[in-house]
């Protein structure tokens, strides 16, 4: 099966038409989601204006409707003759002021309900265009969908074809070259058999593979089983075995669960770190092996949210092992001057003055 390149370029064509219409139903549902929200709004204040209206002339005619005999402000009668001015000539009994019976307020009432149906009505419209828009849009994704899954078959499909055909170029090209040189396959097995020389080489080489691979158990279980006391005396107490490799890689079971050195806390990081070069100059020194140049740097020991408790068991292991091994020296720079005290000789401390410098 072949895909001809004006194949394609349509589905290309169509995928992008379907992506233009997809724009044109998104901003059109955007255009249309506004005028919902303007329709809601005055729907809203039209029947909030109807209620007002409504409760203001109702309790107007209940007021109206009171016939009062005196005045309520200073308990003083009111006349026989004012009572009778009031519904003849629209004046108030008690005030003298004009008094408005609302003659025209059922013509203001249905106004205004006139105009909460016009709004409901609109409100309706715009929400029915609205859902319309909003099928459309879903109807334009879904064929912007199916445009792009037939570009990405088509693709797929013509990049397939294309690997095949460099694959079988490929294998014709090898074949011929195993028949260009099976004719001369026994002349070279028969000029090139292994010297003297390179059996002894070779065999020299897997006796030294399988007595390294013989020794390096012990060596590693003792290295192993060093790390793990003075990762106890570090405080890591949850730590229960390390398996350390020739690539330096370090892998940790701690509370019964193994992971790697590089998913541990900071903390633990470093006071594994520094273990295990203390476990190494030991274990070279005891065994007379290693090539270490006599210098040990650490920089911080107690960084990383490490406890006093910590702190001083690795500045004790630290001034044993220099009183281990005489020609190694060892350099510890800490801000925690009390507890350094505690373990280093005070000829081999130098401490800044209190708001001072070092050097």
């Amino acid at each position: 099966m072949t895909v001809e390149p004006t194949e394609l370029q349509q589905a290309l064509d169509a995928s992008a038409q379907a992506a233009k219409r997809v724009q044109l139903a998104q901003d059109a549902v955007a255009v249309s989601t506004a005028e919902r929200r303007d329709a809601l709004a005055a729907m809203r204040a039209d029947r909030r204006r109807l209620q007002d209206t409504v409760e203001d002339h109702s309790a107007r005619r209940f007021f109206q409707a009171l016939e009062p005999t005196m005045c309520p402000r200073c308990d003083h009668p009111i006349d026989h003759d004012r009572q009778e001015r009031e519904p003849r000539d629209h004046v108030c009994s008690v005030c003298g002021e004009h008094v408005d019976f609302g003659s025209d307020a059922e013509e203001q009432l249905a106004q205004i309900r006139e105009r909460v149906g016009a709004s409901t009505r609109y409100e309706r419209e715009v929400s029915t265009r609205l859902e319309d828009l909003q099928r459309e849009l879903r109807q334009a994704q879904s064929a912007m969908h199916d445009a792009t899954r037939r570009v990405d078959q088509l693709a797929n499909l013509r990049a397939s074809i294309a690997e095949r055909q460099a694959a079988e170029v490929e294998l014709a090209r090898v074949e011929g070259a195993l028949a260009e040189r099976s004719a001369t396959a026994a002349i070279v097995r028969r000029t090139t058999e292994p010297s003297d020389r390179t059996v002894i080489l070779a065999a020299a080489a897997a006796e030294a593979n399988s007595r390294l691979a013989t020794a390096q158990v012990t060596v590693f279980n003792e290295l192993n089983n060093e790390i793990v006391d003075l990762g106890h005396r570090f405080g890591i107490e949850a730590l229960e075995h390390v398996q350390i490799d020739r690539a330096a890689h370090l892998s940790v079971t701690k509370g019964g669960q193994t992971t790697t050195f590089s998913h541990l806390t900071s903390g633990e990081r470093m006071r594994l770190k520094i273990a295990t070069s203390i476990a190494l100059l030991r274990l070279g020194h005891r065994l007379k092996i290693g090539r270490h140049p006599g210098l040990l740097l650490l920089d911080s020991p107690g960084g990383d949210e490490t406890g006093a408790e910590d702190i001083s068991a690795i500045l004790k292991a630290l001034a044993e092992l220099a009183a281990e091994l005489p020609v190694l020296q060892v350099i510890a720079a800490t801000a925690r001057a009390d507890l350094a005290r505690g373990h280093i000789e005070a000829d081999h401390l130098r401490i800044a003055p209190k708001g001072g410098y070092l050097w």
